[in-house]
């Protein structure tokens, strides 16, 4: 059974992930995939508390599954999060229906629900994305249906915008703020250094006291970057040049 050869594949993958993990335990402390070593626990460490267990184990091994893409930690603990909501709606409602007999039905019964208790466009269509994810990633699974009922989004994806957020002219009193010597020395040079030299403010907040380094006559800072898609426990550092 394909499925089986699946799940022996994926169960591999837990001692890669954290030091004190098993398929059994309902709280997943993911210290192996620590993105930032400043991070709170909650930022690796993924809840299956809220799920019954009709359903639990194939949320762990879609958990699995999404570990297996690389996705960031906070898109799997966001995407387990709604899709424990999704499946105490269906429970609630249909009760502990198997997820191969859902149907266009209930996602169009999920949609009154969504709609009924959210007001954010955007809330609605992550959530919605998080459960078509589910549904498309274990489509080939026994469990699940052929046809994804929930393939056909029907709220509009949040816009992404390639024009800077801040209006230049507010980032120009911004400037102006920012040069007001009453703010203090530390809150104005973090400013100054994500201004001038874009960086994250974690990034930033990791400098040490001594980042700013003499060099060939001139002065170099050191800040620590870190890349994007996580898969790292240290920081890099990047000098830049002053």
């Amino acid at each position: 059974d394909s499925n089986i050869d699946d799940r022996e594949q994926l169960l591999r993958l837990l001692d890669t992930i954290g030091f004190d993990i098993c398929f059994s335990y309902n709280i997943w402390i993911c210290d192996k995939r620590i993105e930032n070593k400043h991070e709170k626990k909650e930022s690796h460490t993924i809840y299956f508390t809220g799920i019954t267990d009709y359903y639990l184990e194939l949320v762990k091994y879609y958990t699995l599954v999404r570990i297996k893409q690389n996705k960031s930690n906070s898109t799997i603990i966001g995407e387990v999060r709604w899709i424990s909501l999704f499946l105490r709606f269906l429970t609630e409602n249909f009760g502990e229906i198997e997820l191969i007999n859902t149907d266009l039905n209930i996602s169009n019964q999920f949609i009154k629900y969504l709609n009924y208790n959210y007001n954010s466009e955007a809330s609605k269509c992550t959530i919605w994305i998080s459960i078509k994810n589910f549904y498309e990633n274990l489509k080939k699974w026994s469990e699940f249906p052929d046809c994804n009922p929930f393939e056909d989004i029907p709220y509009n994806p949040p816009k992404k915008y390639d024009y800077k957020i801040i209006p230049e002219e507010v980032a120009k009193k911004l400037d102006i703020i920012f040069m007001d010597e009453r703010i203090p020395l530390n809150q104005r040079l973090i400013y100054w250094i994500c201004r001038c030299y874009p960086s994250r403010i974690s990034e930033v907040c990791e400098m040490k006291i001594d980042s700013i380094k003499p060099y060939n006559g001139k002065y170099v800072m050191m800040i620590p970057i870190r890349k994007e898609d996580g898969g790292y426990k240290e920081s890099e550092i990047k000098p830049q040049y002053l």
